[in-house]
């Protein structure tokens, strides 16, 4: 039997926290992506884009309630890929197989376009691909670390709601008009 908790259900925070603690060879044996290289010093510089991505991540997991782990593992891989190849010169796309990935790997991918223009407008540089994928490849480096490997986990997307404010990944509030309220 398998029950649907909510990312914050106690009782699913708990059982985190116990697997968290228990000594278990949970580590994955090689790195994704292990060609890309990330420096503690980029992480320090876009520490900005690493948040806005993780916030758009959690977002699009919230409005695709069946987002697991999995899925969103798998919506950065394409996207790690897709700017791999986009850095090399090419522009092809890779797609995720499920429709919550390709939800996720979708808001993403708009979020980096809107952060690259803005800092277009900003500074005079938009983002760069590299830049960009060093971002994606840190956050699939980090679901490694902390996605469980169960097929219905949200372990890492529990992680990443719990290293972000909670008004960050609030839902936005309705843009609707209703006479009298």
């Amino acid at each position: 039997m398998t029950i649907d908790c909510p990312l914050d259900c106690p009782y699913l925070v708990a059982a985190h926290r116990y697997e968290a603690e228990r000594p278990a060879d949970k580590r994955p044996r090689e790195m994704a992506f292990p060609d890309v290289v990330v420096e503690q010093e980029f992480l320090e510089e876009r520490q900005g884009l690493l948040a806005g991505l993780s916030v758009v991540l959690l977002r699009a997991a919230r409005e695709q309630p069946d987002t697991r782990d999995p899925d969103a593992l798998a919506a950065l891989d394409a996207l790690v890929r897709s700017y791999q190849t986009l850095e090399s010169g090419l522009y092809y796309e890779q797609t995720p197989d499920t429709p919550a990935a390709q939800a996720v790997a979708a808001a993403l991918r708009a979020y980096l376009e809107q952060f690259s223009r803005e800092q277009q407008q900003r500074l005079g540089a938009s983002l760069r691909p590299g830049e960009a994928l060093r971002a994606l490849v840190f956050l699939r480096r980090l679901g490694d670390l902390e996605a469980n490997g169960r097929p219905l986990s949200r372990r890492y997307l529990e992680f990443l709601r719990a290293q972000l404010p909670a008004d960050a990944i609030a839902p936005e509030p309705p843009r609707l008009i209703i006479p009298g309220s």
